[in-house]
């Protein structure tokens, strides 16, 4: 008889019919590729920007449409379509008993609270100009609104959905994180190069960071308390070290770096111009991979 099978041992003659049939079907079977496929194909709004996830339905921002598509995943039809303001293009989820979803309409100054329980447009609230991202905050039950045109964040109340304050930030606020532990929000500012941080229980800048050429991107990473910019201009990323918001490093990526997804040890950074994907090492803040994608990785 035999012990065992390793890979790259040879051929051992055995005396069970029944091993030598099983081994000769292995052989045989040719192997079965698990590529992804696309398994329908949904028709939206014009201009389709971003896709959230609440109550069981995806909920898509159509940028050129002036709507919000509402997707049933398990029969992938649109089960209904709401009007919000002009050029929807951010949202930011509120979780709760309903979920409440903001959808920050560019183009109108605006931002609209959807009811994601049945799918109703609530409110509409009005924040500073050319609203470009939105931010919930769990902690204190507020919403904040980078408002691009008007170098301001909008904070809203999620309990009645009015504006209770206005923070001045720098210019061109384009991102904006969340740091969970220390009750901090960060907002990149595109046309000044720094990172305005406000305190989430005064509503107010106590910090402004110099960063790289015009910071398009902002992440958090829990596992090491640091916040990572992607900054467009100067094809670096910055790390800030969130407990004395201080720059400990300044790590080359691609070309337009834009989009970043945290997934402890490493950090992603989309890059625009060069069609790449940086991979950062949480633990060394250096680039440890890069990988080739599509063209303009957003």
């Amino acid at each position: 008889m035999y012990s065992s099978l390793r890979a790259g041992d040879p051929l051992v003659r055995v005396s069970s019919v029944a091993i030598l049939l099983v081994l000769i079907l292995v052989l045989l079977t040719p192997k079965v590729s698990l590529a992804d496929s696309v398994t329908a194909t949904v028709t939206v709004g014009s201009n389709p920007y971003g896709v959230t996830s609440a109550n069981g339905y995806l909920y898509v921002e159509n940028s050129g449409s002036n709507t919000v598509s509402v997707i049933d995943p398990s029969t992938n039809a649109v089960v209904d379509t709401l009007n919000v303001g002009i050029q929807p293009d951010a949202d930011a989820l509120v979780y709760g008993s309903p979920a409440y979803l903001y959808v920050a309409n560019y183009g109108s100054n605006t931002v609209s609270v959807i009811n994601t329980s049945n799918n109703t447009v609530i409110a509409t609230v009005n924040v500073g100009a050319n609203p470009d991202k939105a931010l919930s905050d769990i902690q204190n039950g507020e919403v904040y609104v980078a408002n691009y045109g008007s170098c301001t964040v909008s904070v809203i109340s999620d309990k009645n959905n009015t504006v209770v304050a206005t923070v001045y930030v720098g210019s061109n606020p384009d991102r904006i994180a969340n740091d969970w532990d220390n009750g901090n929000i960060y907002v990149a500012n595109y046309g000044s190069n720094t990172e305005s941080v406000i305190n989430g229980t005064t509503n107010t800048v106590v910090y402004t960071v110099n960063v790289g050429s015009q910071p398009d991107g902002d992440a958090y990473d829990h596992a090491n308390g640091y916040l990572y910019v992607a900054n467009n201009g100067s094809d670096t990323v910055s790390v800030i070290d969130c407990s004395t918001n201080a720059v400990v490093a300044t790590v080359n990526v691609g070309t337009g770096p834009e989009r970043m997804v945290v997934n402890p040890p490493y950090i992603y950074v989309a890059n625009f111009g060069s069609d790449t994907i940086s991979v950062i090492s949480g633990s060394t803040n250096t680039v440890v991979a890069t990988i080739t994608v599509g063209s303009n990785p957003y």
